[in-house]
């Protein structure tokens, strides 16, 4: 098979394979691509291997699509998946590659060191590689995440973390906005968070991208900052259609972020905005929010889920979504579906995998 026409990653995977690290890749697009040798328009496609893949000669272990057409600044948004022997992980790199379909010339390549990478963390990363004709060099847009075969837990905790599944707004909306994007995080004071959001300029970013020179990162430039109250956030794929925009993305909070769960000022929080390219959204055009939802993470909500009979997880009904213009077409604040899952075992995602949709659908019980 062309190694420029495989699929990618479907799935919700939050755990490696027993034995193995993974390290999930979503390859959002790039920029300012160069001409192939032949000084054409490039044809772009990603590949992403390890380095031992490399030195082995191995296909790829992950391939998105080609570009719909010829461009200097495609856009994927797809995922894919490479892992390798978690004994290996302190020498292994992951090396992103575009490449051009015609010819398959290699036209920028990216090596990061696993070892650079806190686990779970998600990097949302601007890959810069200047040329000596070309300072401003080309860009990768990705987000990376590093998993292992088990979830640490945090000491004095009973839990490891929080699996948090969004499905997709109940009712249709009356003015779709197109595919709409969701970013959630675990903000450890709402009120404080909402003051920033409302002081934020309506021109700054949904997130903000961390900027990596290449050929040679310096592995302080993927630092992880002690959680602010902005929490660190996980970024769903446009969600569609725009009638009535779908994610059925999960979302796991642990580590940092699951050691300051549940208290009375603690809020999951879930943000709204139109999708627009990562390279738009440095440009001037930055979209602007199209609203939120607030879910408190109380000692309340903390009991309903360590219930015997939640174990298999929790449905939240209705939860709107706030400081929007947004209404559906019976006039009403248009209101989102999530299930939530205390997750009590290390080793529990690796066999649940993506079953959180059939608990939202089937479970009775609601909080």
């Amino acid at each position: 098979m062309d190694e420029a026409v495989q699929t990618s990653e479907t799935n919700h995977w939050h755990l490696a394979h027993s034995g193995k690290e993974s390290i999930s890749v979503t390859l959002h697009g790039a920029s300012n691509l160069p001409a192939t040798q032949k000084g054409n328009v490039p044809w772009p496609y990603v590949t992403v291997k390890s380095s031992s893949d490399v030195e082995k000669k191995w296909e790829a272990q992950g391939v998105t699509h080609v570009s719909s057409e010829p461009t200097h600044s495609p856009t994927w948004e797809e995922k894919v998946t490479m892992e390798i022997d978690a004994e290996d992980a302190g020498h292994e790199a992951v090396i992103l590659t575009v490449a051009d379909k015609i010819t398959k010339d290699v036209l920028v390549s990216y090596k990061i060191p696993v070892r650079y990478l806190r686990s779970f963390h998600h990097y949302h990363l601007r890959l810069v590689l200047p040329r000596k004709k070309d300072p401003l060099g080309t860009s990768l847009y990705a987000t990376l995440v590093r998993k292992g075969s088990l979830i640490p837990r945090y000491v004095g905790m009973n839990y490891t973390g929080l699996e948090v599944f969004l499905q997709g707004m109940k009712n249709p909306l009356a003015d779709p906005q197109g595919p709409i994007v969701a970013i959630a995080r675990v903000v450890n004071n709402f009120n404080a968070y909402r003051k920033a959001m409302k002081m934020r300029p309506s021109a700054s970013p949904a997130i903000d991208l961390t900027t990596i020179t290449f050929p040679d990162p310096s592995m302080v430039a993927f630092d992880v900052l002690r959680v602010t109250n902005q929490g660190y956030p996980q970024v769903t794929q446009p969600g569609g259609p725009p009638e009535k925009p779908t994610w059925n993305s999960s979302f796991l909070f642990q580590g940092r972020d699951g050691a300051t769960l549940f208290s009375d000022d603690t809020s999951l929080v879930i943000e709204y905005y139109p999708y627009k390219t990562m390279s738009e959204t440095e440009a001037e055009n930055k979209p602007k929010p199209l609203g939120y939802s607030v879910l408190p993470l109380t000692n309340r909500v903390y009991r309903s889920l360590v219930a015997e009979s939640n174990r298999s997880g929790v449905r939240v009904d209705d939860v709107p979504i706030q400081g929007t213009n947004l209404r559906t077409t019976s006039g009403a604040v248009p209101t989102v579906q999530l299930c939530m899952q205390l997750i009590g075992s290390e080793r529990s995602l690796s066999e649940v995998k993506a079953s959180s949709l059939m608990k939202c659908v089937s479970t009775e019980d609601s909080i």
